[in-house]
């Protein structure tokens, strides 16, 4: 009788260990950031990724990936890398909500931190089109300290609704002329943008 409750407690232990085994998996959300780090390692143009995925459940986990770009790279090169983030198998359990990508400019901002730079926020799942070369763009014009996009539903999968924000070198010249070339750059009407200056002066253009 006692030998067959060690065998039963061998047994339980065993299946404890079997069960375990994946556990290196149950901060889902953390190991999808790893897998898409992996995924994209090497990748012509791309100089980092990031974003943030929740651990919301072991095994269970939602949230964000951002690829950061290189700007001095060919513009087919950079939408080719971002065509790239968008084949990521997104592990069974996770919820990703977008894909950022990011162009980091070149200079320091604010106490010598470097500039946010460029942010556009696409819907997982759905076309990236321009998006990469959008960014590229964006990121070379003078007087542009920073520009995002951002969805303001993408929980609830709304690829349209997004605030577009930029902000302007009140040093750099005519802001309303700035504010021209950012939009065209874009590919979107000046009205869209909730454009700022940096020297917190209100803009006045049109």
């Amino acid at each position: 009788m006692r030998l067959m409750r060690g065998l039963v407690g061998v047994v339980l232990v065993t299946a404890c260990v079997a069960a375990l085994s994946g556990c290196s998996r149950a901060n889902a959300g953390s190991a999808t950031e790893d897998d898409f780090a992996q995924f994209m390692a090497d990748t012509d143009g791309v100089t980092d990724t990031g974003g943030f995925v929740s651990n919301n459940l072991p095994f269970l986990g939602s949230g964000d990936l951002e690829v950061e770009l290189d700007a001095t790279r060919d513009e087919q090169v950079l939408e080719q890398a971002v065509q790239r983030a968008t084949e990521f198998d997104v592990p069974a359990g996770v919820t990703l909500y977008t894909l950022g990508v990011r162009v980091t400019s070149p200079g320091d901002g604010a106490e010598g931190e470097p500039r946010p730079g460029i942010l556009i926020e696409n819907l997982w799942g759905t076309p990236p089109g321009d998006l990469a070369a959008r960014a590229a763009v964006l990121s070379r014009l003078d007087g542009l300290i920073d520009y995002s996009e951002t969805l303001d539903d993408a929980h609830g999968h709304d690829a349209d609704a997004r605030t577009i924000r930029a902000l302007i070198d009140s040093a750099s010249g005519d802001v309303c002329e700035h504010l021209t070339s950012i939009a065209e750059a874009a590919h979107v009407s000046e009205d869209e943008i909730v454009a700022s200056a940096s020297s917190g002066s209100p803009m006045r253009c049109g």
